[in-house]
């Protein structure tokens, strides 16, 4: 694993998540008050900052020979082999944690399949999570160096330590980026979106 391909990555994930930033100022596709932002939404602006970074990218990418199983999002650098596999979710629950945690083992699993051709060759695949949320104590936590403890109170499941425990191994490197922030009435100010990139080694 080389850093350069992590900086490379989170550049791409980074213009992504500004792309959809500058997006949110203009226009929220969500109707009521209390209905949030699709996840679909923050894949959707990241892989497509993958596309503009000449990686091929497909979005419910299925497991080799599982009709019924899929990935968000896979992304691959032809030049470079490298191979990113995505996965998007809205974070304010344990249960949302639990479901990441989910996403790290399927990503984990995920290969490219050769059931109908030869599939390009990869030397390097990552990991990345994606989220967004609203509550402070979430993004901080997922900022901070140290993501033991739990960012909720008053939880008795242990989905944040488990995902914590994910988040602080070796080589994971996690970022945040403010979505949507509207200068004038700060309308926006908690929004962020989140993101962890991580080796996978198969």
């Amino acid at each position: 694993m080389k850093m350069e391909e992590i900086d490379l990555i989170e550049r791409i994930i980074r213009h992504g998540l500004a792309s959809l930033s500058e997006a949110l100022y203009y226009y929220w596709p969500s109707a009521g008050k209390r209905n949030e932002l699709p996840e679909r939404n923050i894949s959707t602006y990241v892989a497509s900052s993958f596309i503009e970074k000449e990686f091929i990218v497909f979005t419910e990418a299925n497991f080799p020979r599982d009709a019924l199983r899929r990935i968000d999002f896979v992304a691959i650098d032809l030049h470079k082999d490298i191979m990113v596999v995505g996965e998007s979710k809205k974070l304010h629950y344990p249960s949302d944690a639990e479901k990441m945690l989910g996403d790290i083992k399927r990503i984990s699993k995920f290969k490219l399949s050769d059931e109908h051709e030869k599939p390009p060759d990869i030397k390097s695949t990552f990991g990345l999570l994606l989220a967004t949320t609203w509550d402070e104590n979430i993004f901080k936590w997922w900022e901070s160096e140290d993501h033991s403890g739990k960012p909720t109170k008053g939880e008795k499941s242990d989905s944040w330590k488990e995902l914590g425990e994910e988040l602080d191994r070796p080589n994971v490197r996690c970022g945040s980026y403010l979505l949507g922030y509207d200068d004038k009435d700060k309308k926006y100010h908690t929004h962020k979106g989140l993101y962890a990139l991580f080796p996978v080694n198969h």
